[in-house]
Protein backbone atom coordinates (compact mmCIF):
# COMPACT_ATOMS: atom_id res chain seq x y z
CA UNK A 1 0.00 0.00 0.00
CA UNK A 2 1.10 3.27 -0.78
CA UNK A 3 -0.04 6.68 1.12
CA UNK A 4 0.35 10.10 -0.49
CA UNK A 5 -0.04 13.17 1.77
CA UNK A 6 -1.73 15.77 -0.64
CA UNK A 7 -2.27 18.36 2.18
CA UNK A 8 -1.77 18.90 5.74
CA UNK A 9 -0.06 16.26 7.57
CA UNK A 10 -0.75 12.67 8.69
CA UNK A 11 0.40 10.32 11.61
CA UNK A 12 1.31 6.33 10.18
CA UNK A 13 1.82 4.36 12.75
CA UNK A 14 1.66 -0.05 12.33
CA UNK A 15 0.39 -2.67 14.83
CA UNK A 16 3.59 -4.50 16.54
CA UNK A 17 6.47 -1.58 15.31
CA UNK A 18 7.20 1.01 17.07
CA UNK A 19 8.74 2.83 14.47
CA UNK A 20 5.78 6.13 13.33
CA UNK A 21 6.29 8.24 9.95
CA UNK A 22 4.91 11.89 9.94
CA UNK A 23 4.11 12.92 6.05
CA UNK A 24 3.66 16.86 5.16
CA UNK A 25 2.02 17.82 2.20
CA UNK A 26 3.45 16.15 -1.36
CA UNK A 27 5.05 13.52 0.78
CA UNK A 28 4.54 9.45 0.42
CA UNK A 29 4.85 6.53 2.09
CA UNK A 30 4.90 2.78 0.86
CA UNK A 31 3.95 0.65 3.57
CA UNK A 32 5.93 -3.31 2.89
CA UNK A 33 4.08 -4.95 6.18
CA UNK A 34 1.25 -6.67 6.61
CA UNK A 35 0.36 -6.06 10.02
CA UNK A 36 -2.71 -3.14 10.52
CA UNK A 37 -2.03 0.29 10.00
CA UNK A 38 -3.43 3.24 11.39
CA UNK A 39 -3.43 6.76 9.81
CA UNK A 40 -4.40 9.95 12.19
CA UNK A 41 -4.58 13.83 10.69
CA UNK A 42 -2.16 15.59 12.79
CA UNK A 43 -4.46 18.58 10.93
CA UNK A 44 -7.20 18.34 8.52
CA UNK A 45 -5.46 16.91 5.54
CA UNK A 46 -6.46 14.81 2.21
CA UNK A 47 -4.65 11.29 2.20
CA UNK A 48 -4.34 9.67 -0.64
CA UNK A 49 -4.38 5.31 -0.24
CA UNK A 50 -3.08 3.10 -3.49
CA UNK A 51 -3.54 -0.08 -3.35
CA UNK A 52 -1.14 -3.01 -5.15
CA UNK A 53 -1.83 -6.47 -5.81
CA UNK A 54 1.00 -7.67 -4.75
Amino acid sequence: MQVRCAAGSLWITHDGDCKDVVLGAQETYSAERKQAMHLFALEPCVPELEFRDD
